[in-house]
């Protein structure tokens, strides 16, 4: 890095950081565009306590030219004390500045007449950082170039593990100033656990093999339920639905669709084509476009569904793992309080309906294909437990309704027949 020394200064080291390296090839010297130049770009200082420990590290930033840069960089960032003489930072700003850094030089090498001394100032403060940072930097790179899967333990409203590739991360502010990476890793002060951040490398999992074989399960079941409609049993209380906010806005909010429940995503994007909740957004294919995902796709497929809550009779998302295959009651029929005769005559008729179904239409298409029944007498003498027996019986889902202004015809005409609904 040029001419280094370390000198002892009142309890502290001083590390200069000159600019006295080679010059660059190919630059063209001109008269410099820093007003103030000088030969030291930076001075780091090491504080050293009465123990002969590494208290606490400041950079000194000399150069003029870097200080411009610096805030320009980190605007109205804690830590970076450019009104002080000389302006002072903390030597991770360094790091994160990095990339910026570099940006500059290449912009200042690519002028028709690059100004030397502010290439050799932004070497000197590169050569600096590569240094202090060698391990970080190299575990950077080893992220990026391997396309890193990341772990976000409660993922979203549901709070499911969700797994995903890394491929670009930067900082965003929110309205109330706070700064947060924008998978929303809030900004902290010195260090924490990796496992306490809303997300992190997969690899840094001490179940590592488990939770990998977990969520590759997760990404078979996932795909499966994409292949159409699916009737499932959902013994959890946590799912999600959007809500319109009065300013007009859509959020994600939690809810309860503990039931039966039909995995549709397609089903949900046709009835919500707007909604937040499309995501990510699902493409009907031919099967014969279909490839087998490998491990890691797999991996990262989404921890959620878009459906419908049967009980609830609300769209709305649901987590993927607690979906579980129905165990239909066949003898619900027997507890169905009927003369034998009418009793054996509507089990006939449903399960002969069902098993059919691909045979004999009529002359007129789609017209035969119906079983209406009407069931009629006072209030509780079973008419909606017949209707409940014969959904268990058939393997159907059942869509009740007490109020007929409640029953949406049109908007499940679409999925009737798919979801095969009494």
């Amino acid at each position: 890095m040029g001419d280094e020394k370390d000198v002892p200064v009142q309890g502290s080291v001083k590390k200069t950081a000159t600019t006295k390296p080679k010059a660059p090839q190919k630059l063209t010297k001109k008269s410099s565009s820093n007003p103030n130049p000088s030969k030291t770009a930076l001075v780091v200082r090491r504080l050293i306590s009465k123990y002969g420990e590494v208290e606490d590290t400041k950079i000194d930033i000399r150069s003029p030219y870097l200080r411009g840069i610096f805030r320009y960089l980190f605007n109205d960032v804690v830590g970076l004390e450019l009104n002080k003489t000389p302006p002072v930072a903390d030597p991770k700003l360094l790091y994160w500045a990095r990339k910026g850094l570099i940006r500059k030089k290449e912009e200042e090498l690519n002028k028709l007449q690059p100004d030397e001394e502010n290439v050799v100032d932004l070497e000197t403060t590169l050569q600096c950082v590569e240094e202090d940072w060698e391990n970080e930097i190299n575990s950077m790179n080893s992220l990026l170039a391997h396309n890193e899967i990341m772990i976000a333990p409660r993922y979203g409203v549901i709070g499911q593990d969700q797994a995903f590739f890394h491929m670009r991360s930067y900082y965003r502010q929110r309205e109330d100033k706070t700064k947060y990476v924008d998978v929303e890793i809030d900004h902290f002060e010195g260090s924490r656990p990796i496992s306490t951040l809303s997300c992190y490398p997969i690899s840094q999992r001490v179940d590592e093999a488990g939770i990998r074989e977990r969520l590759i399960q997760r990404g078979r079941k996932y795909m499966a339920l994409r292949e159409k409609p699916a009737c499932r049993d959902y013994h959890v209380m946590y799912g999600g639905r959007e809500v319109k906010l009065p300013d007009g806005e859509s959020i994600e909010e939690m809810f309860n669709p503990f039931g039966r429940v039909i995995a549709d995503p397609a089903g949900y994007y046709f009835h919500n084509s707007a909604s937040i909740l499309n995501q990510p957004r699902i493409i009907a294919t031919r099967s014969s476009e279909q490839k087998e995902l490998s491990s890691d796709e797999l991996l990262i497929c989404p921890s959620w569904i878009n459906g419908f809550s049967l009980a609830s009779k609300t769209w709305c998302r649901l987590a993927v793992e607690p979906l579980a295959d129905i165990q239909w009651n066949e003898s619900a029929f027997d507890k169905v309080v009927l003369e034998e005769k009418c009793r054996t005559l509507i089990h006939r008729l449903v399960k002969a309906h069902r098993r059919d179904e691909g045979a004999f239409d009529d002359l007129v298409q789609d017209k035969g294909k119906g079983l209406i029944a009407l069931l009629t007498g006072t209030p509780g003498v079973g008419k909606t437990l017949t209707a409940e027996a014969v959904a268990e019986v058939t393997q159907r889902p059942l869509y009740v309704t007490l109020l007929l202004g409640s029953l949406e015809v049109n908007s499940l005409n679409f999925n009737a027949e798919a979801w095969g609904l009494i």
